[in-house]
């Protein structure tokens, strides 16, 4: 992502793009700790090829829609360092990615635990994980195909706005059944950081919105 110094230090935009290349590695490496020591003492195919890739596009694509929000919403030190244009086009790309790794989870997890039960379980932690995925794929198709799908402004706003619950669905659904977020103290603390950071921008969202109408 370049930073075209639209009034910060020259940098910071730099140092913004490096956090955000390093931030993802943390999850990964508590994941790979784990999955390094089963992968070397079993032979167990679901658990090799579905089980661990699965969570691990669920650890990217938590970090990748964190990025895809902040980069979706107009934050004053965002567009201090990076033009609107190259955030959009980021948030768009960082989307795509996301959804692929959250829609990856998804389908390799209910593959595997419908193959491991022998039946579809669905708890209170994964109905969550299910919501999520629900709404994020209508806000992807939203986004995608409005034009195809000749949805109104407003349709396609309300389709929007619901998209605002998968970040946090997605958190509780970590937090209820996320062994690595479990394990791992750091990816807690970032995950929860994470979450956090996102509450605090949709309630600045909201207040600018709130001002606007009410003047």
């Amino acid at each position: 992502m370049k930073a075209p110094n639209n009034g910060g230090p020259a940098w910071a935009g730099p140092a913004l793009f490096a956090v955000a290349v390093l931030l993802p590695l943390l999850p990964m490496y508590a994941w790979g700790q784990e999955a390094l020591m089963v992968y070397q003492a079993s032979d167990h195919l679901p658990t090799l090829l579905l089980y661990y890739p699965g969570r691990a596009f669920a650890l990217l694509g938590f970090v990748l829609m964190f990025y895809q929000f902040v980069l979706g919403v107009r934050l004053p030190f965002m567009e201090r360092f990076f033009k609107r244009y190259v955030t959009i086009k980021r948030h768009r790309t960082l989307g795509k990615i996301g959804f692929l790794f959250i829609l990856l989870h998804g389908v390799f997890m209910l593959v595997y635990e419908t193959a491991m039960a022998g039946t579809l379980f669905l708890d209170l932690a994964r109905v969550v994980g299910l919501a999520a995925l629900v709404l994020l794929s209508a806000a992807v198709i939203a986004a995608w195909f409005s034009k195809s799908l000749k949805l109104s402004r407003k349709t396609w706003l309300r389709v929007h706005y619901l998209g605002y619950l998968v970040f946090p669905l997605a958190f509780i659904h970590a937090l209820m059944l996320s062994p690595t977020m479990a394990g791992s103290t750091a990816v807690s603390v970032l995950f929860s950081t994470l979450f956090g950071a996102y509450v605090l921008i949709v309630a600045y969202r909201l207040s600018l919105l709130f001002a606007s109408s009410s003047k």
